[in-house]
């Protein structure tokens, strides 16, 4: 009578954390659904993962969170309790600095193609696809951080003028022009470089025939270079084929909008270059 009063109490037990943890990641899912700068500044009310270690539910809330991440990103594969747990001590140890939320954040924003490259996952959730998804992330909020100024100090995020959020910028345009002048490369995403660059008329655009030619001349360099990388590409996978093919004809068609961000892209540090060669040495 005991035993099987015990075995009912457990069932219950595990059925009330099931339940908790599907409420969590719809509140989760919730917080997610917010544009990007609106989630960055609400995220600085959540908890961060190392904080969160001693909480019964967060070892189930992690692994049910996988599950759907891999549901959502067309990941038929379950994920191996060995490989589970490698991802669990990897998340704990070495990405303990993010929240919940921002891990599915930066999962829901690979599907979704706000980073300039997918990264294949060949079916398979492990430790290094992971790291390799939460590194963009990071990355990418670093720059949406530095563009909109968002920092743990949000009461008086309103207070600051707009020339001190315009320094804010401008700094961050000069850090991307050190980090082209020591390693040739653009972080993503350098979207907003380039339009803050337009805006202050330093990267011309009007209806100058010459200007116009050179951005039409611009996209289609950025789509053949799309559309070689993307015929390079391979995958054992019939989804991830699949994938490809429908990228290769999207941009083929010139609808995509990587053929935009890559020229912007290429522009920026055609731009930088030029000012390499000018001898600059900033920006602003």
């Amino acid at each position: 009578m005991e035993d099987n009063h015990y075995k009912v109490d457990i069932a219950e037990l595990q059925e009330q954390q099931q339940n908790r943890v599907v409420e969590a990641i719809s509140v989760i899912e919730q917080k997610c659904s917010l544009p990007s700068v609106q989630f960055l500044k609400s995220n600085l009310e959540n908890k961060k993962i190392r904080d969160r270690q001693t909480e019964p539910d967060i070892k189930t809330l992690i692994g049910v969170m996988f599950a759907k991440i891999g549901a959502l990103s067309g990941i038929k594969n379950e994920i191996d309790s060995m490989i589970a747990q490698d991802i669990m001590k990897m998340i704990f140890n070495a990405y303990g600095n993010l929240t919940i939320e921002e891990i599915y954040k930066a999962f829901e924003l690979e599907r979704y193609g706000s980073f300039e490259d997918k990264t294949p996952h060949f079916q398979m959730i492990d430790a290094d696809y992971v790291a390799k998804i939460l590194k963009k992330y990071i990355q990418w909020r670093h720059n949406i951080k530095m563009q909109h100024n968002i920092t743990s100090d949000t009461l008086k995020l309103d207070a600051i003028t707009e020339s001190q959020k315009e320094t804010i910028v401008k700094e961050g345009v000069n850090q991307f022009y050190q980090q082209y002048k020591t390693n040739k490369t653009i972080e993503d995403p350098s979207e907003y470089v380039f339009d803050f660059l337009v805006q202050k008329g330093i990267i011309k655009t009007n209806n100058n025939p010459k200007v116009l030619e050179y951005y039409q001349m611009q996209l289609q360099k950025a789509q053949q270079e799309l559309k070689k990388e993307n015929i390079a590409k391979t995958s054992t996978d019939k989804l991830e084929r699949q994938t490809l093919k429908t990228d290769l004809n999207k941009i083929t068609a010139g609808h995509s909008p990587k053929i935009i961000l890559r020229a912007k892209k290429n522009i920026l540090a055609e731009f930088f270059e030029n000012q390499i060669l000018l001898k600059t040495e900033k920006i602003f």
